[in-house]
């Protein structure tokens, strides 16, 4: 009896054994910092990561507290005048719109740089605060893309105003949004203007490197291509530099009929008095949106005489935009148009995101208000035929909701003018 005895003691020890190592490697796993050395434990399942196909969350507010929605864009530096501009959109549409099922509409102002640092940066101070519904924002192409990345892993809906980069809305990602045009079609209609209206065949192309500016010249040099020519020269200047004469000297010496640029009105103005100086005050100069406001007029002064520039077809004669230019110049003293060109669509663009927090917020039986992003992100993008201040508004799958069609002005006397196409050929 004796030698049976030994092997059923050492399977007993056996099994002894092994449950103590098992245990061992579970408190292992249960303490703050795991052991590697824990063989036998299941590994802990990974942490989901944010994915549209995943649970967003809901933002919980008790009766009474306010809906914050947060507004991101250039408030200090060169700038500034665009995003004050479409700062007071927003104020505008809020004085409109100021409270939701009860709860107040609050605002959570930040200055976002027009910079990837400054994108990042103002993203995740929104990201870390629960309660922040959505973002108004940003203003700059090269602000809106890299904050875009940390909205869509916390999950927050954005719509900007006037990020206009193709790859802003090309990257598949589900909280973005904005209610101003794709580049693919500005660039095309001043390449297409240039081209046929001004019978323009050498063009030199210049940049200041964002995604906004190199983007923008990339669509126009395309369509210049396919319409039978080639650009002369492509340049990029250094954002918000001071000194482009190498550059220019650069183009002048390929003998240009015209300058297409991308980038922002600090740099127009600088390389307009520069042409000047080095004899390039023959060439025609043609920039985008960034520049058509009263405020580059008044900067670069008798130079901007002549320019031309790409904006949006905002319904003029349309008595609710002009309701709102009206309020604008009661409360700010000034005009829509002095400091910049994007107030209507800052306004449409916060007046989207209400409309989409009603569609998408539900009451419980105690009276919270319950507003699951997942769900507010898809009203969002299921806007369709709002008549915004700025234009029809209807959202495609990937975000872009703007009116798609955009008109070249040029500095007559002083003042921008309508050139094509004409309203009456609409």
């Amino acid at each position: 009896m004796q030698p049976a005895r030994f092997p059923f003691v050492v399977g007993v020890l056996g099994i002894l054994f092994s449950l103590l190592v098992v245990g061992c490697a579970v408190n292992a796993n249960a303490s703050e910092t795991p052991s590697p050395a824990a063989p036998l434990a299941s590994p802990a399942p990974p942490t989901p990561s944010p994915s549209p196909m995943g649970d967003w969350g809901s933002v919980v507010l008790e009766p009474g507290e306010p809906i914050k929605i947060g507004f991101a864009a250039t408030l200090s530096g060169d700038l500034a005048n665009i995003g004050i501009n479409m700062q007071h959109g927003v104020e505008l549409a809020l004085e409109d719109k100021p409270t939701i099922f009860d709860h107040p509409v609050e605002l959570v102002i930040e200055d976002s740089k027009c910079s990837e640092e400054g994108g990042r940066a103002v993203a995740r101070k929104f990201a870390n605060d629960p309660e922040l519904v959505g973002v108004i924002g940003h203003m700059c192409s090269a602000a809106s893309i890299p904050a875009s990345d940390i909205y869509e892993n916390a999950r927050i809906v954005m719509i900007s105003p006037s990020s206009t980069a193709v790859s802003f809305t090309a990257r598949s990602l589900k909280v973005v949004n904005r209610v101003a045009w794709n580049d693919a079609i500005q660039g095309v209609v001043a390449a297409k203007y240039t081209f046929d209206e001004l019978g323009v065949r050498r063009v030199a192309v210049i940049h200041n490197g964002t995604a906004y500016g190199q983007g923008l010249v990339g669509v126009f040099r395309s369509a210049f291509r396919r319409l039978g020519t080639r650009t002369v020269a492509y340049e990029r200047i250094e954002e918000g530099g001071d000194d482009f004469r190498a550059v220019l000297q650069r183009v002048a010496d390929q003998e240009p009929e015209l300058i297409y640029f991308g980038g922002y009105h600090a740099e127009a103005v600088t390389l307009l008095r520069q042409m000047q100086e080095l004899g390039m005050g023959d060439v025609i100069f043609f920039g985008a949106d960034t520049i058509m406001s009263n405020f580059f007029i008044e900067q670069a002064g008798p130079l901007a005489e002549g320019v031309y520039a790409t904006f949006a077809d905002l319904p003029e004669g349309s008595p609710e935009l002009e309701n709102l230019r009206q309020r604008y110049r009661e409360k700010y003293g000034m005009e829509a148009s002095e400091m910049g060109p994007f107030y209507a669509h800052a306004y449409d663009a916060f007046m989207v995101l209400m409309m989409a927090i009603e569609k998408a917020a539900t009451e419980d039986q105690d009276g919270r208000l319950i507003i699951p992003r997942r769900a507010l992100a898809e009203a969002v993008r299921a806007t369709r035929g709002y008549q915004g201040l700025s234009g029809p508004i209807s959202c495609d799958g990937r975000g872009d909701c703007g009116s798609a069609s955009v008109v070249v002005h040029q500095v007559q006397n002083g003042q921008w003018v309508r050139l094509w196409p004409k309203e009456e050929d609409e």
